[in-house]
C-alpha cells in the first residue's frame, strides 16, 4: 500500500536474509513474532490510517503484547500520535486480544504472576543489574549492524538526501532512533531485544537502494 511491489520485495528479502532475523527464526523465543506483529501494526498506520486499519493495527498490537508483555506498548507509543482520533480503537482492539490471557494468568497465579512477569521481567530488567545482563549504553549499535549482515554496508545510504526526502523514511528513522534510545537506556541488554527494529531498517534500506539506483 505504501511502497511499490518491487520495493516491498526488496525490503522483505533484506529482512529475511539478515543475520539477526535468520538466527532468531530458529530460536524458541517470542521476540520475533512480537517484532513481526508490532511492525505490521506500525506500517499499517504509518500514513493512511482509518477506522478499519486502526482496528486491525490494534489487534496486531494485542498479539505483540501477548508475545512480549508491555514492551510493544512503549515502542508503539509514537505511532499513536499518527493515529489521532482513532487511538481509542487501537487501544480497544489491543485490550480485547491481549487482556483475556493476562486476566486468566492472574486469576490462576495471583500476585506471583504480576510480581514475576511485570516487576522482575519489566521493571527490574530495565532498572536493576541483578539479572546479570548489564552492557554499556552503546551496546546495541554494533549488535544492530551485525544483525543486518550481509546488508550492513547499505546503512550509509539511509542518510542520503534523496532517502531523507521521503517522509516515510524520516518517520521510520525516528522510530528506529526512539527504539535504540529506549533499549540502550535499559540496564540489562540482550541481542534479541532489538529485533523489533530490524523490519524498519529493512524498509529504509530498500528505499535507499531504490533511490540510489534511480538517481
Amino acid at each position: 500500500w505504501e511502497f511499490s511491489p518491487e520495493l516491498a520485495i526488496t525490503a522483505s528479502a533484506i529482512l529475511a536474509t539478515s543475520a539477526g532475523w535468520m538466527a532468531y527464526s530458529f530460536a524458541a523465543l517470542t521476540d520475533l513474532p512480537m517484532a513481526a506483529t508490532l511492525n505490521a501494526a506500525v506500517l499499517l498506520l504509518l500514513f493512511h490510517g482509518g477506522a478499519e486499519r486502526a482496528w486491525i493495527a490494534g489487534a496486531l498490537l494485542g498479539f505483540s503484547i501477548l508475545g512480549k508483555g508491555f514492551v510493544p506498548v512503549v515502542l508503539f507509543a509514537p505511532v499513536v500520535f499518527c493515529a489521532k482520533k482513532d487511538w481509542w480503537k487501537i487501544a480497544a482492539a489491543a485490550v480485547v486480544v491481549a487482556a483475556p490471557w493476562y486476566v486468566l494468568c492472574y486469576l490462576q497465579n495471583g500476585s506471583a504472576f504480576w510480581d514475576e512477569f511485570f516487576w522482575k521481567h519489566h521493571v527490574s530488567r530495565f532498572l536493576s543489574p541483578e539479572l546479570e545482563h548489564v552492557q554499556p549504553f552503546w551496546y546495541y549499535i554494533p549488535v544492530l549492524l551485525a544483525g543486518l549482515f550481509p546488508w550492513t554496508p547499505l546503512v550509509g545510504l539511509i542518510g542520503s538526501r534523496r532517502s531523507l526526502e521521503d517522509e516515510r523514511v524520516r518517520f521510520l528513522l525516528m522510530f528506529l532512533i526512539y527504539g535504540m534510545v529506549f533499549f540502550s537506556a535499559a540496564t540489562n541488554k540482550l541481542p534479541a531485544y532489538i529485533l523489533p527494529l530490524l523490519p524498519a531498517m529493512a524498509v529504509m534500506l530498500a528505499v535507499a537502494v531504490d533511490k540510489s539506483r534511480n538517481a
